[in-house]
């Protein structure tokens, strides 16, 4: 099966940022709300052994070109959990326990757990709590960037 090369729907996603990197514990933690562009999404998991989609109940697949926006959820000096708050309104990360919705939502960011149990609640069918994320970011000898770069996120 080939992916459809239209990217074109813009989804929501909330990421679960912890305010430190030492300190696990999920209360302690800020959320940030992003509209993601360039993004498609199918039902189901990509089987990248065979090119297929292995369908599964609830669970669901996105691709999302808008990756030159993205930065990774890690602590380095490069990750997302390290910049200012200022600077994580102009860049998104998508980690194990986010939430994407399907579209561009009117909700505000949650400020606690609850509020962010809400969402996921009220979106549960069009959208849902990412359980793996992936970057394929790479470049050519030359410096440009391949076309096929993408940030991959699934429920599954």
């Amino acid at each position: 099966m080939m992916m459809s090369n239209l990217f074109s729907e813009t989804f929501t996603i909330i990421n679960q940022v912890p305010i430190s990197q030492t300190n696990p514990d999920k209360t302690k933690t800020k959320y940030k709300k992003h509209f993601i562009h360039n993004c498609d999404r199918r039902d189901g998991i990509f089987d990248k052994s065979n090119g297929t989609m292995a369908y599964k109940a609830n669970a669901w697949s996105v691709w999302c070109k808008d990756w030159e926006l993205y930065k990774p959820p890690i602590w380095t000096a490069d990750g997302y959990y390290t910049l200012g708050d200022d600077e994580k309104a102009e860049f998104w990360t998508a980690n194990v326990g986010d939430l994407i919705v399907f579209a561009e939502i009117p909700d505000i960011e949650p400020i606690t757990m609850q509020e962010f149990q809400d969402l996921l609640k009220k979106y549960r069918e069009n959208g849902g709590q990412i359980t793996q994320a992936q970057s394929y970011i790479n470049y050519k000898p030359d410096g440009t960037p391949w076309h096929t770069n993408h940030i991959e996120m699934i429920k599954g």
